[in-house]
């Protein structure tokens, strides 16, 4: 790989920064949040799902709560 590296294939060898701990704590809380959202869809995507089979299309909005308790309402 030296060889290379003094024959001119330079891209095979790169410089790594390792991070510091703060700056991967730093970064941590972003990935969490990522993760929580994709986690959030799944559930989201997942019991539309299941209600659709169900014969039930609800379109999620801010008073969905308030048009389900109409909707169970006797």
């Amino acid at each position: 790989m030296l060889m290379r590296y003094c024959g001119g294939e330079r891209d095979l060898w790169r410089v790594v920064q390792v991070p510091s701990v703060e700056d991967e704590d730093g970064r941590q809380l972003h990935r969490e949040l990522e993760r929580s959202k994709k986690e959030r869809t799944g559930h989201r995507s997942r019991l539309q799902g299941l209600l659709v089979a169900q014969g039930i299309r609800l379109e999620p909005c801010q008073d969905f709560l308030a048009r389900l308790d109409q909707r169970n309402s006797p």
